[in-house]
């Protein structure tokens, strides 16, 4: 932990927070990361099975081990993991878990290491206060499979309450995707943002704000209690395209109606016009874009985001925000995303 602000230095040593509104995580390729509440990303998920009727776990777990796999693909270079294969296999396995209890993930433990081939390779983990269950299990199996460069599927049972054991076998995955799962290249326009930083870790001192629990894996804002997790935004983006291609459905304008529905229920307390023009404002230290413009009042909200990400949930909050504001039950929302990733919103009070 940063002696001077409480965060983990795991943190500030694979993350630079820009001046543009993104996270980046260092390594041999930079990958884009926000910093997001959990709740949320399942609440999507969530909606998105209730209003198609067919559940997603399935689809959740598999575009989140192609996610995680290019993640440690990343940070672990191909000639060490060929390495790792041989010797320091559990070595690197407990690197990656101590990873995830600094990013929110919960905690992680390899129980059993049977590594022979075919039916004889499993490996046993206890999970903990996973972030999201579905995720989780695509996290530890697309680890698994960059370290030892073939392909495996998860299972999982519970042991206890917010306790899983969670088994990786090495085959073919359960669910065989259409291979369109590719990571988006944003465009990064310059940024004007000024953080107050740490003196000892230089990260954003607005990160000191949150709770650390690097023993239970569990990163949470002391006022509103919502648990945060740091995730790849173009990892959420992959999974929504792929269900859309795999499911026929308008799923940004779903998520949009998603995320609507979560901000009246669960940011009720957010509920003045300063209040709002604040929370925006912040989105920058989450990774989420820089606010470029932002206009609201009874009848209209309008907000430009320039290196924007998972553009369907920041509409949908906007919509949900500005309906609790306004005191309407119902508003009209336009957006947009221009090829240089800004996000145009508009909000506007039904006629």
């Amino acid at each position: 932990m940063c002696r001077e602000c409480g965060v983990p230095l795991l943190v500030s040593k694979m993350y630079k927070w820009e001046d543009n509104g993104a996270i980046i995580q260092t390594g041999k390729q930079p990958i884009r990361m926000s910093f997001f509440d959990f709740d949320r990303i399942d609440g999507i998920f969530n909606g998105l099975s209730e209003m198609i009727g067919i559940p997603l776990e399935h689809i959740t777990t598999e575009c989140a081990s192609r996610n995680a796999r290019q993640y440690v693909d990343n940070i672990v270079p191909s000639p060490l993991r060929k390495t790792l294969r041989r010797i320091g296999f559990k070595q690197v396995v407990a690197y990656l878990c101590n990873l995830g209890k600094a990013y929110g993930y919960g905690t992680i433990r390899m129980l059993e290491m049977q590594r022979g081939k075919g039916g004889d390779y499993r490996l046993r983990f206890l999970v903990n206060n996973p972030h999201s269950l579905a995720i989780i299990c695509g996290n530890i199996l697309g680890a698994v499979e960059s370290i030892e460069g073939r392909d495996a599927y998860s299972e999982y049972r519970q042991t206890d309450e917010d306790e899983y054991e969670v088994v990786i076998r090495l085959g073919s995955h359960r669910v065989e995707l259409q291979g369109r799962f590719e990571e988006r290249r944003y465009v990064y326009r310059p940024g004007r943002i000024e953080y107050d930083r740490c003196p000892a870790c230089h990260i954003p001192l607005d990160m000191a704000a949150y709770r650390w629990d690097v023993e239970t894996g569990i990163i949470s804002h002391p006022v509103s209690k919502e648990r945060i997790a740091f995730f790849t935004p173009w990892g959420l983006d992959a999974m929504l395209n792929e269900l859309e291609v795999e499911l026929q459905e308008a799923i940004p304008d779903m998520v949009v109606e998603t995320q609507r529905l979560y901000a009246r229920d669960r940011l009720q307390h957010i509920t003045g016009w300063n209040e709002i023009e604040t929370l925006f404002h912040g989105l920058a230290v989450r990774g989420l874009g820089s606010v470029s413009s932002l206009e609201l009042d009874e009848d209209h909200l309008e907000m430009s985001v320039e290196n924007s990400c998972m553009e369907p949930m920041l509409a949908g909050t906007a919509q949900g925000l500005y309906e609790l504001a306004s005191g309407r039950d119902s508003s009209t929302c336009r957006w947009n995303v221009t090829p240089d990733d800004v996000l145009t919103v508009e909000i506007l009070r039904p006629q």
